[in-house]
């Protein structure tokens, strides 16, 4: 039992928090996405939405 308790310190003490980005993750993929790209992307997902609905 001491040795599980000592167990379960060890791995508080040593946590590391993750930090990571989607950045980061895709870092090696060598391609880059713009505040434009991302407001074209958002108009032609929503630029018609409520014309779209029936009510």
């Amino acid at each position: 039992m001491l040795e599980f308790v000592k167990f379960l310190r060890f791995q508080e003490e040593n946590q590391t928090t993750s930090n990571f980005t989607f950045k980061g993750l895709w870092s090696n993929l060598n391609f880059s996405i713009t505040e434009d790209d991302i407001a074209t992307a958002r108009q032609e997902m929503w630029g018609n939405f409520a014309e779209e609905v029936e009510l």
